[in-house]
């Protein structure tokens, strides 16, 4: 529990949230990231699953919070946010539609320069080398239905999208967290 929230708190911190931001989750999962930011940062936000049951659950979890949460394919968004923010979602997303992700996430930032322009965080397992398959391995007992992203394969998506502002590597932690 202590690692998720230091995960969550950094992903607020990398991103600058501050009170009054709307922000986006695509593929909000749960909803544990939108509650943590709007309780600790004071923003208000919409997070898009295509989960029932993920969305049903983190509506209750974000109750009385300036958190929506919609039934929704990411894809739909025509709308802008201040911080768009991605937490282990783009596992699902295949290497084909990379490039429209990303194009989706640009859409939804806002240029505002007083909220410091849009700032989009992408967080995501990533392989080493590229890959047009899932690993058997991977698919059968980590994420069935997943891709694993190389960051050639990302870089190249987000091409003319984003500029990297900050790429960090959480493996040695994440092996930790696959052994327990």
């Amino acid at each position: 529990d202590a690692a998720q929230e230091a995960k969550i708190d950094l992903v607020c911190r990398k991103l600058g949230l501050r009170p009054g931001m709307r922000v986006l989750d695509i593929g909000c999962g749960w909803g544990e990231a939108l509650a943590f930011a709007a309780r600790r940062y004071g923003v208000s936000g919409v997070g898009v699953t295509i989960s029932r049951e993920q969305a049903d659950y983190a509506r209750q979890l974000c109750a009385g919070l300036p958190i929506e949460i919609r039934l929704q394919d990411y894809r739909e968004l025509h709308e802008r946010f201040d911080r768009v923010f991605s937490i282990g979602m783009f596992e699902h997303v295949g290497v084909r539609n990379y490039r429209s992700y990303f194009e989706i996430a640009r859409r939804c930032l806002s240029d505002e320069p007083a909220t410091g322009g849009g700032l989009f965080l992408l967080h995501s397992i990533a392989s080493n080398y590229s890959l047009r398959h899932t690993d058997p391995w991977i698919g059968r007992y980590i994420f069935p239905n997943s891709m694993l992203p190389s960051a050639a394969q990302i870089a190249e998506s987000l091409e003319g999208q984003f500029v990297i502002e900050d790429w960090h590597g959480f493996g040695t932690d994440y092996d930790l967290t696959l052994q327990a």
